[in-house]
């Protein structure tokens, strides 16, 4: 999977995700939060499926993590099949303000320790899984 497309599928999703938080800090009726939810959970699909369609092998892409955090930003671990053969795993951090991006070194970048790291979030792992297989078929 090339870097180019990872950024692309994150501007994709960045932009998704700016329409669905421009209302989070009003967010305070139940039916805000559920529609934002929803929302956010399209993005998942989406970039799962984005990501698989980018991928050397969509079969074994797999999702470790997909978390909206707090502070809004969403927090992506993805492996998959490199062009060698081996498993290769990457991270992708998505900013509300539209900033961002991959780091191949998963769980260490500057991003991912600034946004993501010893944090927990709303999870939509599921989802993107969801996204990524509906690509492969």
């Amino acid at each position: 999977m090339c870097k180019g497309a990872i950024l692309g599928i994150t501007a994709l999703a960045i932009g998704s995700l700016l329409v669905a938080s421009s209302n989070a800090s009003a967010a305070t009726t139940k039916n805000a939060q559920d529609e934002r939810a929803s929302r956010i959970g399209a993005v998942a699909v989406t970039v799962g499926k984005n990501l698989a369609m980018a991928a050397n092998d969509p079969q074994s892409l797999r999702f470790d993590t997909f978390e909206l955090m707090k502070d809004d930003s969403i927090c992506v671990v993805f492996r998959g099949r490199n062009p060698q053969g081996g498993m290769q795993a990457m991270t992708v951090v998505m900013l509300p303000d539209g900033k961002g991006g991959y780091e191949a070194n998963p769980q260490n970048g500057k991003l991912w320790n600034a946004h993501c790291k010893g944090k927990s979030g709303d999870d939509y792992s599921e989802l993107a899984r969801m996204g990524a297989k509906s690509a492969s078929r």
